[in-house]
C-alpha cells in the first residue's frame, strides 16, 4: 500500500471508485489533505483528512473521507491505509486528537474504528453522525 497525493491519472482512477452509494468531490481548500489509495498501480480507496486552519483550535484533526472500492473491502486494505494516515498526524507536532464520524447503524464502522483506537463520543449536533475521536494528548 502507497500512499500519494497529486497525481492527475490517480485523481481521476479515484472519480471512478464504485462504492455503496454515489459521492460527489469537488475542490479542496488548503487545509484539506487528500490522499489516493492504491494496491500496486490500482486505485483501491481515498481518504482525506482536515488540517486545522485559523479558525479551529489548534492541533484538533478530523477525516472527513474515508472509502475503500466495496470490491477491496475485508482485505486489510482500510486497515492498512488508516493506520498511515493516523501514523501521519501523530507525527505533526501540534497533534492533540483525530475525530471521524460515521452512521450509528454501521456496525462494521463502529467495530473497525474501535479497533483502530477511536473512542465515540455521541452523537454530532444534528444527531445524524456518531463522532470518535483519538485523544493524543
Amino acid at each position: 500500500m502507497r500512499r500519494t497525493a497529486g497525481c492527475a491519472r490517480r485523481w481521476r482512477s479515484c472519480l471512478g471508485l464504485a462504492t455503496r452509494q454515489r459521492c460527489l468531490l469537488s475542490n479542496f481548500p488548503p487545509c484539506w489533505q487528500a490522499l489516493s489509495l492504491h494496491s500496486i498501480e490500482e486505485v483501491i480507496g481515498f481518504l482525506m483528512f482536515v488540517s486545522p486552519d485559523a479558525d479551529d483550535a489548534p492541533g484538533y484533526y478530523q477525516i472527513w473521507r474515508f472509502m475503500i472500492d466495496h470490491r477491496r473491502q475485508g482485505q486489510g486494505h482500510g486497515r492498512a491505509a488508516l493506520a498511515l494516515a493516523l501514523a501521519e498526524i501523530r507525527a505533526r507536532p501540534d497533534a492533540r486528537s483525530i475525530e471521524i464520524c460515521y452512521k450509528p447503524s454501521n456496525a462494521n464502522a463502529k467495530q473497525f474504528y474501535a479497533s483502530m483506537g477511536f473512542v465515540e463520543k455521541g452523537l454530532d449536533a444534528d444527531g445524524h453522525d456518531m463522532l470518535a475521536v483519538i485523544n493524543l494528548a
